[in-house]
């Protein structure tokens, strides 16, 4: 949408969402049936920023797709930046996912703070996820992340970050990057990630 005074909005909609490509076997639904709806309302007007989103699946058919089930999720953040250079957020999460059996719940929160000086940044990051509902065990884990960057230019910069996952006894979150990146490289329950990066960035 246009910005009205620092509002904007989006509003976003998806047939099939859980489609297994190829499956034809209807024994347990349609795996191509399924929809899902996500919209966002966010303010970003002088040293604000904040907003909520909400997302919204059905699978039909869901025992196609590994882990698939009716997702529900909302988000809520905000942040504030200083005349000095210093930015503080925090973000709350709401999720859960209906398997069938049992549904599952779990709420989030993140607060993420940076500070830039000349052409210096510095960021660092805290989340944690509690105990999910209807789960065997401590699933609950946490993450924390540094990093620094240096802007050569308006255009190009220079960074390091490093972040570190750690779970619980039941507890098996990952790095977007590598638990997205095929089961053989997931995290498994309890275990940590860890990862480094070193970028330069030109924007031309």
């Amino acid at each position: 949408s246009p910005s009205w005074n620092g509002f904007t909005a989006r509003l976003g909609y998806s047939t099939g969402a859980f489609a297994a490509e190829g499956v034809t076997n209807r024994a347990v639904g349609d795996p191509g049936d399924g929809s899902a709806w996500t919209g966002a309302v966010r303010y970003n007007n002088g040293p604000w920023k904040a907003g909520i989103s909400n997302w919204s699946a059905d699978a039909e058919g869901s025992g196609m797709v590994a882990g698939a089930g009716d997702q529900r999720s909302t988000r809520a953040w905000g942040s504030y930046q200083f005349a000095m250079g210093l930015s503080i957020g925090l973000a709350f999460d709401r999720s859960s996912n209906d398997l069938g059996a049992a549904t599952s719940s779990r709420s989030a929160w993140y607060i993420p703070i940076n500070y830039a000086f000349g052409p210096h940044k510095v960021y660092f990051d805290y989340s944690r996820a509690n105990d999910a509902s209807n789960t065997v065990g401590n699933s609950s884990g946490k993450q924390w992340g540094l990093g620094y960057d240096y802007a050569f230019s308006k255009r190009t910069s220079a960074g390091v970050y490093y972040s570190k996952v750690s779970n619980n006894t039941a507890g098996s979150y990952d790095l977007f990057a590598v638990g997205r990146n095929g089961a053989a490289l997931a995290t498994a329950a309890g275990e940590d990630a860890r990862m480094w990066y070193f970028g330069l960035a030109h924007n031309f």
